[in-house]
């Protein structure tokens, strides 16, 4: 076990601040004036509409073959995923975003029209010490109380740890580890940070462990702001005489249970295999494979967190979903230990809100006022009928229907398709995050996605990130889609 901490430039309590930043979130929001909305990629956008209305602008920003005019030498890596995006007060706009497979995140400068036009990497592979770097938060002092801070979750087994990183890092010192070991031992695919108001003067990060047979759901707490002396719990189900369901199969879809997080102690200190112990041990829900987490935005609804399982087809943990699910935990609001926990979709059960379409791996979440936007990873279920969309869940009536899927389609069975479709299946592509930025930029209903092109490969895509511990050659790329409502 590496034992990294936190840079000692970061002291224990983390309430940093940045006169290159506007921290833009909340009110009020920023004029949409100067922003022009266009295709700056070399790239063509990879989305289809499916939307009744058929209105979504979709416009490729940029991926990997793209060259900014500022850096460039600069290449962006594969396997964009976990992203943050901030108004810097000169003007312009600056883009954080994971390289899963490239173990790095790379920064991306956006001048006032939002056009893209730098970049460079403040976290290579080996600052990660080689860890996947998957989903991700940006904290912000007017919501989270600290920041700005790039909360980004390492995904390479139970030792791995969340990195925090300063969007406005010098990028010289990428190699540099920025490990959080306070936050725990998993492998980790988001860390999740809660506004400020959630709980008074209180720091509430929730977190998901991606692990086909111990999934757990875990909380970090602490002052506010503090991210190196906090604890540590894990979530525990109860059935209706208050002893522990450790089955999610017995989590029915529309079902409420109460539920209630119990510490594993000493969790800064300790491997993730002891933490794995201290877990079974306390009969903490062990689902299918946790995979992104999100609050619901609006005032009131800064306690209720939801998250996807994107389960598998492997005999492992056999009472775990197959298809995938969504789960809604409702925190309370004088004890954030107690809460409610309830299946919103069971991608398994063909008479519910799925009704008889196949929900193939939910993955990254988006949660916004009145929606749940669900990303499939097509990888680990039974019944594929689709290349990846992104679902619509209607948060008050329970509406569910595809708005987007990759196109992947256009280039299948095309000799030399240079982002290798010809022989892709719907397993092929996938999602990596999709973030609401309508009140960083101004314009309402904006969206940016990362889209994981897996078949497109190429040797120039080694080791951009600087580092010497990764050799993927995946591209990918970046998009913003303009009209899905909030």
């Amino acid at each position: 076990m590496k034992n990294y901490f936190l840079a000692a430039a970061m002291s224990s309590v983390v309430m940093l601040s940045s006169c290159d930043i506007d921290d833009y979130t909340g009110n009020p929001t920023p004029p949409g004036k100067g922003i022009e909305l266009k295709n700056h990629s070399v790239t063509p956008s990879f989305i289809k509409d499916l939307t009744s209305s058929q209105k979504l602008k979709a416009y490729s920003l940029f991926g990997s073959a793209d060259v900014l005019p500022d850096t460039p030498d600069f290449i962006f890596g594969g396997t964009a995923d976990g992203a943050g995006l901030l108004r810097n007060k000169e003007g312009g706009f600056t883009y954080v975003v994971n390289n899963e497979n490239h173990f790095a995140v790379a920064r991306i400068k956006f001048d006032r029209t939002f056009k893209p036009v730098a970049g460079d990497y403040i976290y290579n592979s080996d600052g990660s010490d080689g860890t996947r770097l998957c989903s991700a938060s940006l904290a912000v002092p007017r919501i989270h109380g600290f920041g700005p801070l790039f909360l980004t979750a390492g995904e390479s087994g139970e030792e791995s740890l969340i990195s925090g990183i300063s969007p406005f890092a010098d990028a010289s010192a990428n190699n540099t580890p920025r490990f959080l070991p306070a936050l725990g031992r998993a492998s980790f695919e988001n860390a999740m940070p809660l506004p400020a108001k959630a709980f008074r003067k209180r720091t509430v990060i929730i977190m998901g462990e991606d692990d086909t047979s111990s999934g757990r759901i875990t909380m970090y707490d602490a002052r506010l702001g503090d991210l190196q002396n906090g604890k540590v719990y894990a979530l525990v189900v109860k059935d209706e005489n208050g002893n522990p369901i450790t089955e999610e199969n017995k989590l029915p879809e529309g079902q409420e249970f109460d539920i209630e997080f119990k510490e594993i102690e000493n969790a800064k200190n300790i491997t993730g295999a002891d933490t794995e112990l201290i877990a079974d041990n306390l009969f903490a829900m062990p689902f299918k494979r946790v995979e992104d987490l999100d609050y619901q935005k609006g005032r009131g609804n800064e306690r209720t967190i939801f998250f996807n399982v994107t389960g598998s087809a492997s005999s492992t943990n056999p009472n775990g979903t197959k298809q995938g699910r969504t789960y809604k935990l409702e925190l309370n609001s004088e004890n954030k230990f107690v809460g409610k926990l309830t299946c919103v979709i069971d991608g398994d059960n063909p008479n519910g809100v799925i009704a008889g379409r196949d929900l193939q791996s939910p993955d990254n979440i988006t949660a916004t006022e009145n929606y749940l936007y669900i990303k499939e990873d097509p990888n680990g279920g039974i019944n594929l009928s689709h290349y990846s969309y992104i679902w619509q869940y209607n948060i008050a009536t329970k509406e569910l229907k595809p708005v987007v899927e990759l196109d992947v389609e256009s280039g299948i069975g095309v000799p030399n398709d240079p982002y290798g479709r010809t022989d892709a299946s719907f397993r092929s592509w996938e999602y990596g995050a999709m973030i609401d930025v309508s009140d960083v930029i101004g314009v309402p209903d904006t969206f940016m996605v990362c889209i994981q092109t897996h078949t497109w490969r190429e040797d120039r895509f080694i080791g951009v990130d600087g580092g010497s511990l990764s050799t993927d050659n995946q591209g990918s790329q970046v998009v913003l889609i303009k009209g899905l409502p909030r």
